[in-house]
């Protein structure tokens, strides 16, 4: 009975061993697929990464670009006429996109808005893009279409405050009067300098204020990401292989396209 007894022991024990060593098998197996998918899920996490990065360097960069390109464009066809180089104009929207919650690339782009009226000038314009700032932060709105807002109520004061006053309010008969009585009599740029008064009066300043506590944090933090990427993407580094894969892929969609439209594609 005894001997039985022992036996039954020792074969439960084998029995138990032997199954703990297959689960133990197992589980190696399921780590090591486990550490296998892992590791294709880290590349796959990895590769898309760098592609996202890469977009946005280059789509940072491309935009930069197009401000400044655009800027340049309407300096020259307008003949300088608002009195500002490209280079203080820069300057301008680079402090501007400190103090406010824009970056300068849209300020830019409203800069090029104000300049093509052809009649915002000198310290009417340098009055003009910070109220538009304000405007724009004021109504929730982007920095150009503000200033599209505002070029037009300077561009034609006496008619021009219609589209200001649904959103900042009524303005006096009296002001209204005025205004137009210094467009009839040639002092444009005085009546130019009234308008702003009264946007200076009830919304001058709305824009720094709207750049503070969580937002300008926020807002601070992405323009640092934006400029650190556009000066990647100026870089030789980046710049010249993009620029030739870009050429490259264009040049080859044009044979493929000759080639399918002249029939060669088809046996």
């Amino acid at each position: 009975m005894a001997q039985r007894k022992a036996k039954f022991l020792v074969e439960a024990e084998d029995g138990t061993r032997t199954a703990m060593q297959s689960v133990a098998r197992n589980l190696g197996t399921v780590h090591a697929a486990a550490e296998r998918v892992a590791g294709t899920f880290q590349s796959v996490f990895l590769a898309s990464l760098a592609i996202t990065f890469g977009k946005a360097i280059v789509t940072a960069a491309m935009e930069a670009e197009q401000a400044s390109a655009r800027l340049t464009a309407v300096l020259r066809a307008t003949g300088n006429m608002a009195g500002f180089t490209k280079e203080q104009l820069d300057k301008m929207a680079d402090s501007m996109a400190e103090s406010t919650q824009f970056d300068d690339e849209s300020i830019r782009n409203a800069q090029s808005v104000l300049l093509k009226f052809g009649v915002i000038q000198e310290k009417v314009f340098t009055r003009a893009i910070k109220l538009a700032a304000d405007y724009a932060a004021f109504t929730g709105s982007a920095i150009p279409e503000a200033a599209q807002t505002i070029g037009k109520a300077l561009a034609s004061p006496a008619e021009g405050l219609g589209a200001l006053e649904r959103q900042i309010g009524k303005v006096s008969p009296a002001t209204k009067q005025m205004i137009e009585d210094l467009v009839q009599t040639g002092k444009v740029a005085e009546a130019q300098g009234v308008i702003l008064d009264i946007l200076k009066g009830k919304i001058g300043g709305t824009a720094e204020e709207m750049n503070t506590g969580y937002t300008g944090a926020t807002r601070t933090f992405t323009k640092a990401w934006d400029e650190m990427l556009e000066s990647i993407g100026r870089t030789g580094v980046v710049q010249t292989p993009v620029n030739a894969l870009f050429r490259n892929v264009a040049g080859t969609f044009k044979d493929i396209k000759e080639i399918i439209d002249n029939g060669d594609w088809v046996e």
